[in-house]
């Protein structure tokens, strides 16, 4: 019976507990400026990753390496978990997936800029690009920073 009773309380416009949302427990959803940040940490990680790939180190101290040049700016605290959580996130998505399609983009970015500037000094140049974009300023990297109106040219 209280299937039929519930049922007839959402006709006469009452929520019966039957049909009321129940708070989820876990991790809450990530939004577009988590997926972001997580796409553009992997493409840091990666880009790491591959200038340093003969070096003779263990992955994990190469990540953490990577993550203190990166902590602090846009990039807040980074760690070595940071990276490789990102890392592994971005290769199991699919390619639509938005953390997927930002890491790509900047896996081109570093790709251009080592060509312009050599492998090394792009991954400087890349944090340094990164921490200084207007946009970088608001929660997510892609925004459109805040225009004034003294600032119309």
């Amino acid at each position: 019976m209280r299937p039929v009773l519930a049922l007839a309380e959402r006709e006469n416009n009452n929520l019966d507990q039957m049909f009321a949302q129940r708070a989820r427990g876990g991790r809450p959803k990530a939004t577009i400026d988590d997926l972001e940040r997580i796409g553009i940490l992997a493409a840091f990680a990666n880009a790491w990753l591959h200038i340093k790939k003969g070096d003779g180190r263990t992955q994990g101290s190469k990540l953490s390496e990577a993550a203190r040049k990166m902590s602090g700016g846009w990039f807040g605290e980074v760690t070595r978990s940071s990276l490789k959580t990102a890392r592994e996130l971005v290769s199991q998505e699919a390619k639509d997936h938005p953390a997927v399609l930002i890491a790509a983009l900047f896996n081109d970015f570093f790709e251009q800029s080592g060509v312009i500037f050599g492998e090394a000094d792009a991954f400087q140049f890349m944090i340094d690009y990164v921490n200084a974009s207007p946009s970088s300023h608001t929660n997510g990297i892609w925004k459109t920073p805040p225009i004034s109106p003294a600032e119309d040219g």
